[in-house]
């Protein structure tokens, strides 16, 4: 029986003469090498109407037989291209992006066929056959997509959509010790972007860094990225670059960017820890909530600016949401009488700000904030509503101080009335 052949078995070949020209001609090359791993890699409509299993054989063998000979090109021709294109300018920075494409399609091809959804992209692990480990074990790998966004501006976003890939390699690949020294060498160069974040002014390049840092959490434990080099200063940078960002996202939130507010199920799931990471030192947290929230309240109420109405709105929905995380934190961990005294000047100052927003509804309203104050009271009602409650809760004898609520009925006539 004669063996099957394919006839993309002899594709290196017949493209060689490609890559042994000129600039022009070698970018042509690559280019084909690039449409050909991504034609392999998607499942056309011609695919579907055949049979599944031959789909995936034939995606087996190219795999098996030309994926790892064609990443291990783009990898040697970046080194050489990266090289030429800081003495010149135009043909090399082309054949620079054509090549990183390519390693990109290399890194991102389906090994296994388990296709994954688009939405959960950042949580997946790329699962590089064993016969690339020599690859993954130079540490020149990792440097040279981080050299080239350092030193090549204009591919900065492909250079880290790769580095993303590399950051997501399945953990038995390595053995404990190489994984060690692999991870150390990726949170280097992390922290070599956080210390000289310039080329992140590009929305592209910092889209691809947040998913580089996403991955990075993702598919290390805690116990090992804590063993890394300089462990206190990454942590520390990273923490600044998430601050910066939150800075940055509510002072343009009113110019057309998504809010991530709209995204439900995005947001339930960052409550849930909150409302564990709040009360560990529970004290503090309360102290910032109440910080920002009487600033936030305090300018709502006098401000006239549409836009700016819209800012803190945006603002105080996101504090209120985070104030019942925090309340429904209470059920997981010990908790105190002074705990409980804070969580009463948080349920005072949301009840204060539900009175000023009712009294706007006549207007329109937020509907944002209207819904943050539901998810509120019903933190709320879980934890400090029922016969299982304590009637003497530092909670209650705060909101009778400031808002004459005596008891748990006039509360939930409040909540009701809302």
């Amino acid at each position: 029986m004669v063996k099957e052949e394919y006839v993309f078995h002899n594709v290196m070949s017949d493209v060689s003469s490609f890559l042994q020209g000129g600039a022009e001609l070698c970018c042509v090359g690559v280019q084909l090498l690039s449409c050909l791993v991504q034609e392999m890699n998607a499942l056309s409509d011609a695919d579907a109407a055949r049979s599944l299993a031959k789909q995936r054989k034939i995606a087996s063998s190219f795999r098996d037989t030309q994926l790892y000979e064609m990443f291990r090109l783009s990898c040697s021709l970046l080194g050489a291209a990266r090289r030429e294109a800081l003495e010149t300018m135009g043909e090399p920075y082309t054949l620079l992006t054509a090549l990183l494409r390519l390693a990109h399609n290399c890194l991102a091809f389906d090994f296994i066929g388990t296709t994954t959804d688009e939405s959960s992209d950042d949580l997946c692990t790329v699962q590089i056959p064993t016969a690339w480990r020599p690859t993954f074990l130079e540490p020149g790998t990792l440097e040279l997509f981080f050299n080239l966004y350092h030193g090549v501006r204009s591919t900065g976003s492909l250079s880290l959509a790769c580095l993303v890939q590399l950051a997501s390699v399945r953990r038995s690949l390595f053995s404990n010790s190489e994984r060690a020294k692999f991870l150390n060498r990726l949170a280097a160069g992390v922290m070599r972007i956080l210390e000289d974040t310039q080329g992140l002014s590009d929305p592209t390049n910092y889209h691809e860094f947040c998913r580089l840092l996403a991955r990075l959490k993702s598919n290390y434990q805690l116990g090992e990225l804590v063993m890394v080099d300089n462990y206190p200063r990454l942590i520390e940078l990273v923490a600044k670059f998430t601050v910066q960002s939150l800075q940055f996202f509510v002072h343009t939130s009113s110019e057309g960017l998504e809010d991530p507010l709209d995204e439900v199920g995005t947001v339930q799931q960052q409550l849930e820890q909150v409302s564990v990471i709040g009360r560990c030192e529970y004290g503090k947290t309360c102290q910032l909530l109440v910080a920002h929230f009487d600033q936030a309240a305090a300018a709502y109420t006098v401000e006239t600016d549409p836009r700016q109405i819209l800012v803190l709105q945006g603002q105080l929905s996101w504090l209120v949401y985070i104030i019942g995380a925090a309340i429904g934190g209470r059920a997981s961990l010990n908790t105190s009488e002074e705990n409980d005294a804070m969580d009463g000047e948080l349920v005072c100052r949301v009840l204060r700000l539900m009175d000023l927003t009712d009294s706007r509804l006549a207007a329109g309203g937020c509907e944002k904030l209207e819904l943050a104050m539901m998810s509120f009271f019903e933190a709320f009602r879980k934890i400090y509503v029922g016969e299982q409650v304590q009637k003497n809760s530092k909670v209650y004898g705060r909101l009778s101080e400031v808002l004459g609520l005596n008891n748990e009925s006039q509360l939930l006539s409040v909540i009701m009335r809302k």
